[in-house]
C-alpha cells in the first residue's frame, strides 16, 4: 500500500516507465516519525529525501535566540526534504 501511494503520487505529476518505477521503488524504505521528532536538524548534512504518506510536516528554522519561523507546511501526500542541504552538501 505504501509503495502504491507513492507510485500514484508520482504518476500524477510525471510520466515514468514501469522499469524505471520499479528501480526507484527498490530504493525506498519506510520510516516513521513521532510528533516532536525531526526529519532534518540544524547543523546536520541531509542525505535523504522523503515522502510524507500521512499527517502534516512543518518546515521551520530557529534563530540564535530560539525563535522559530515556519518556512512551509507539508500536508500528505507530499515530498519532503532539506533541499538546500541535499543540493549543496552544506549543513542544514
Amino acid at each position: 500500500m505504501i509503495m502504491e501511494q507513492f507510485r500514484a503520487y508520482l504518476l500524477n505529476i510525471t510520466s515514468i516507465n514501469d522499469a524505471a518505477m520499479e528501480d526507484l521503488l527498490t530504493l525506498l524504505e519506510k520510516r516513521s516519525f513521532k510528533k516532536g521528532e525531526f526529519f532534518a536538524e540544524a547543523g546536520e548534512h541531509s542525505k535523504y529525501s522523503g515522502f510524507l504518506l500521512s499527517g502534516i510536516m512543518r518546515g521551520f528554522f530557529r534563530t540564535d535566540d530560539a525563535h522559530e519561523f515556519n518556512k512551509s507546511l507539508y500536508p500528505a501526500p507530499a515530498p519532503v526534504s532539506a533541499f538546500s542541504s541535499l543540493l549543496t552538501g552544506q549543513p542544514n
